[in-house]
């Protein structure tokens, strides 16, 4: 919460320890685990090797390879491929059938079942109804769909966590009429810090704003807005330069009326050194 921690005459501070960063974090993490975990997990590519006895056309050994970023899977199955099937619900995709083994997936996850999956049954099939074939090699290549799945959950973790890194950990903003400035603090994370001055007849007003972040409840902020076009002092480290009209000078809170308070106190800080802000 931000609190004024120094108020005289010609001196007026605030300080707001702002935990969003944190809630932002945590909040981002979840989504970028799921991700990681749905895009390892479906990342694959499913061989199936089926090879006839010469003795015997109606005997075969089967082979089912699974490779991907967890590892390789074999299963090997010594008994005729009855037939194939595609089974949409619950995403399942292609169905195997033996002769004795029960039915087995093709694949070892969930995908969006469609076109590609008829073609592999559909060869299946055609091997199984075909004695003269002697060999049956398909492959089912889920990289693409494995990509696709993770980056559903990791793009807006990986957004959630960057808004939390580039949210101020602590501000602290520090009116003085002794030097005719408004001295603004930023602390982040990973001990990177920002201090912006402004001279006081440089500042236009003291705005309360909404928040456009999707929050349960509204929040709000404060913001400073200055009069010129011109870049306001900054002392940034990474040497990064910002061209900006307004400056927030404190973190997001739920507590409208507080902010008003704050914004008061400051306002009147201000008319009392400047006729032109009443």
């Amino acid at each position: 919460m931000i609190k004024i921690v120094d108020q005289t005459p010609n001196r007026l501070q605030l300080r707001d320890r702002d935990w969003n960063w944190l809630g932002l974090g945590l909040l981002g993490l979840p989504f970028v685990a799921v991700g990681l975990i749905v895009g390892l997990a479906v990342s694959n590519r499913t061989m199936l090797n089926c090879q006839r006895w010469a003795t015997n056309p109606k005997s075969m050994v089967c082979q089912r390879i699974i490779d991907g970023y967890l590892g390789q899977n074999t299963l090997t199955i010594r008994e005729p491929l009855m037939r194939a099937s595609v089974r949409k619900t619950s995403g399942v995709g292609v169905v195997l059938y033996f002769s004795k083994t029960p039915e087995l997936e093709l694949v070892n996850h969930r995908i969006i079942v469609g076109y590609k999956q008829e073609i592999i049954a559909n060869q299946i099939n055609s091997f199984i109804q075909n004695p003269q074939i002697k060999t049956l090699s398909v492959v089912q290549d889920d990289y693409l769909e494995g990509l696709m799945s993770g980056l559903m959950f990791l793009l807006p973790g990986l957004f959630l966590m960057i808004q939390g890194v580039t949210t101020p950990r602590l501000i602290t903003c520090s009116f003085d009429k002794a030097s005719d400035r408004v001295t603004i603090f930023k602390q982040y994370l990973f001990k990177i810090s920002k201090t912006i001055e402004i001279p006081l007849d440089q500042i236009a007003e003291i705005k309360l704003q909404e928040s456009s972040l999707f929050t349960r409840k509204p929040c709000f902020y404060l913001s400073l807005h200055n009069r010129s076009n011109e870049n306001p002092n900054m002392h940034i480290q990474f040497s990064t330069q910002l061209k900006r009209s307004s400056i927030t000078i404190s973190g997001l809170h739920t507590n409208q009326h507080h902010l008003l308070a704050i914004r008061r106190t400051i306002q009147q800080f201000l008319n009392d050194s400047s006729p032109s802000l009443r």
